[in-house]
């Protein structure tokens, strides 16, 4: 095997026939075809990781030919290796791999992109590659059993997606430094923010503590301890998530999922669920507790939710906010600044 340091990308790709494989995605960053030889070390290590019962479950959507019709996703007959789609991340000059430190959190807060094992050789002291199980080695495990955020739903990769990843890359690779220079840097709220989103990777879709997760990060993000009784979280969130998403090109569309309601009723909703995690009230289904019976989502029974529908609907807004907000931020920095202090 070359050494090269790469990563292996958990997510299923489907690459648009317009990118010529190898692409550079930002300085020293490849992405390209796994070789045969990664492949091998790549399925080593993820027997390593995953349950053995369910490693070949897993292994086939890497392997098999995917079509997308009318938006609905089919997995069909087995490719042969060399059309495999397992896809990795190649450094190929710096010998320490800052560039996919900094990447990583980009393809995450992008389209949920995550590097669950990597690979790197060594300095001169030692010859032997060391392999490498991230955090995000969980949301390998996790995907496969959500109706929230399938990690085997394929991901289109085109021109406009790479070029928007190197945007981010390079705004968050400035914010990254100036943190690292300047310890009572002003904007690290935000930085941090963004890694607790990446971090959110490791706690299972079905976990209602994800929840908990989703909200801590637009409180950090967004609010500040409330002074009185009129400064509360629930009403900072209210009006700064009504004029961020003013402001965004392309702004949430939150009534695509809820239906006609208006966006003071969403955000006090949603707070209301937040507090019955948080305080453990008992949330009432119609239907299973895991939300799903025939393929079909079962909703809240408890009238004070049912605008919210269900627990999947809640959740799919929150990441589509939040990754939104966090991108937002990057280019807006000082402007999140301010509305967090105010």
């Amino acid at each position: 095997m070359a050494k090269e340091t790469f990563a292996f990308i958990g997510n299923v790709l489907l690459i648009d026939k317009k990118i010529k494989l190898p692409y550079e995605i930002v300085d020293n960053q490849y992405l390209e075809r796994a070789t045969e030889e990664q492949v091998l070390w790549i399925k080593g290590n993820l027997i390593e990781t995953l349950p053995p019962r369910d490693i070949h479950s897993y292994l086939y959507f890497y392997e098999q030919e995917i079509t997308i019709k009318d938006n609905k996703i089919d997995y069909g007959k087995l490719l042969t290796s060399t059309n495999w789609n397992y896809y990795v991340i190649v450094n190929r000059n710096s010998q320490w791999n800052h560039e996919l430190f900094t990447l990583r959190p980009c393809l995450y807060l992008q389209s949920k992109i995550f590097l669950p094992i990597e690979l790197h050789w060594p300095t001169a002291e030692r010859e032997e590659p060391s392999p490498q199980t991230t955090g995000e080695a969980g949301h390998l495990f996790y995907g496969m059993f959500t109706f929230v955020n399938q990690a085997y739903n394929p991901i289109k990769i085109t021109k406009t997606f790479l070029n928007t990843t190197k945007k981010i890359y390079k705004r968050y690779e400035t914010l990254s430094r100036n943190a690292h220079n300047n310890k009572d840097f002003e904007y690290r709220f935000i930085l941090t923010a963004i890694e607790y989103f990446r971090q959110t990777s490791r706690t299972s879709d079905f976990s209602k503590m994800k929840i908990l997760e989703y909200f801590s990060i637009l409180e950090l993000l967004l609010t500040h301890a409330p002074q009185d009784t009129g400064d509360s979280l629930t009403k900072q969130l209210i009006n700064k998530l009504f004029l961020l998403n003013n402001r965004l090109k392309e702004p949430i569309d939150y009534r695509s999922l809820f239906g006609n309601i208006e966006f003071k009723k969403l955000i006090t909703s949603l707070y209301a669920y937040r507090s019955r995690i948080a305080h453990g009230s008992p949330v009432e289904y119609l239907g299973l507790l895991d939300e799903t019976h025939d393929g079909k989502i079962v909703k809240f029974k408890d009238k004070e939710l049912q605008v919210l529908v269900n627990s999947a609907t809640i959740s799919k807004f929150l990441i589509e906010t939040i990754t939104k907000l966090l991108i937002y931020s990057l280019e807006e920095p000082q402007l999140f600044k301010d509305l967090k202090a105010c």
